[in-house]
């Protein structure tokens, strides 16, 4: 069963259980990078990769059961330059959202 739970994320939008909108602005993922089999570390160079194939402005959506990318996630991101836009607990797992520069 998914979360009902809301998130509001940085850029100001809502989002609900990953997916389903709650809000006029939606965050609509262009790629998404399925890592709920990998450690942290290993879901953060998939995204790296995956950044590769995404054009300047799109959304990468990274889908990971690690709770400790609650932190390296958007540590990572700064440090890329990738703007983070938040993430949404779902069930058993995260689904964390960023723009690329």
């Amino acid at each position: 069963m998914e979360t009902e739970e809301l998130i509001q994320i940085k850029s100001g939008k809502t989002i609900k259980s990953g997916k389903a909108i709650k809000s006029d602005k939606a965050i609509k993922s262009d790629k998404v990078i399925d890592g709920r089999a990998k450690y942290c570390s290993e879901a953060l160079l998939a995204a790296k990769i995956a950044f590769i194939e995404v054009k300047s402005g799109q959304v990468l959506e990274l889908i990971t059961s690690e709770e400790v990318c609650k932190t390296d996630v958007p540590k990572w991101a700064a440090a890329k330059g990738h703007k983070y836009l938040g993430f949404v607990k779902d069930s058993g797992f995260y689904r964390f959202y960023m723009e690329k520069a």
